[in-house]
């Protein structure tokens, strides 16, 4: 069976009203940055941090280390808990973050290193403002949260489909800065600093709703761009290309049958016009 046909059905609930339950996820995910900042060797933008999305169990995990003898930390996203697992992975310990603060999130990883470790390396960059980062427990993984899911689902089903037929394209990645997840593609060799990213963010401070984006790097003329059959173009901020999930779920609410067909169909165009005239821009 498809995966992504697999998994629970997107629209579940408006995409408009997912935003406390994204920063649920987008806070308990620092943890596991912390925790890869602090045994990873250092990679050129962060990306040492950068995290995994298991579509399987939904669950973002960190990558395996030699520094941590093939352990990883994992978030399990449906039921908000933080779980250290063996190369197997197995479950070595578990972390239930409904009722607990971040902070208390933060020293049970710190605990997990070790006294002989270094100091857990807490993310430095800024995410979006959450009475979280004050000291508001988790909350207990709710409907919305599993919707957040379902959208990191489908991303990841239609990034793997991109990643089969692009030269080029790298690792689906989670970033925990933006917390969205994403393929960085360079279409002319590793030596050119041209790239075309393709991602899903399940919203923003800009837009706050499940989201597909193209960006095009360095950014092209704004002129250059040709009209989208699906989305739009954003030019204010940055230079790229948005469907919102508002779009991608169209006038249904849920994405059974015939429903699913038409919304791969809509994020399938996105995609493959909006990466078209990224790189038709890209190309001297």
């Amino acid at each position: 069976m498809d995966p992504l046909h697999s998994q629970p059905p997107l629209g579940t609930r408006p995409p408009g009203t997912l935003s406390e339950a994204r920063l649920a996820l987008h806070y308990a995910a620092q943890p596991l940055a912390a925790f890869a900042g602090t045994v990873a060797e250092p990679e050129p933008g962060d990306r040492h941090r950068a995290l995994v999305f298991d579509s399987t169990t939904g669950s973002i995990v960190t990558r395996g280390s030699d520094r941590t003898r093939g352990t990883r930390l994992e978030l399990h996203g449906p039921t908000l808990t933080l779980r250290h697992l063996d190369r197997s992975g197995e479950p070595l310990a578990r972390m239930d973050l409904p009722g607990t603060t971040l902070e208390e999130a933060y020293a049970w990883v710190s605990d997990l290193l070790g006294p002989q470790a270094p100091t857990l390396e807490r993310p430095e960059y800024a995410i979006p403002a959450s009475p979280l980062e004050g000291g508001e427990p988790f909350p207990t993984a709710a409907a919305e949260v599993r919707e957040i899911l379902a959208w990191y689902a489908h991303g990841h089903h239609h990034l793997t489909r991109y990643r089969q037929a692009a030269p080029g394209a790298g690792p689906i990645l989670c970033w925990p800065h933006h917390f969205d997840l994403a393929v960085l593609t360079e279409p002319w060799g590793p030596d050119d600093s041209r790239t075309v990213g393709v991602g899903l963010s399940p919203g923003d401070e800009m837009l706050p709703e499940p989201y597909w984006y193209v960006t095009p790097w360095p950014y092209p003329s704004p002129e250059e761009l040709p009209a989208l059959s699906a989305g739009r173009w954003v030019t204010e901020g940055w230079v790229g290309a948005l469907l919102p999930g508002s779009e991608v779920l169209g006038s249904g609410t849920r994405d059974g049958g015939n429903e699913r067909a038409e919304i791969d169909r809509r994020v399938e165009v996105f995609i493959r016009e909006a990466v078209g005239a990224a790189r038709d821009a890209l190309t001297p």
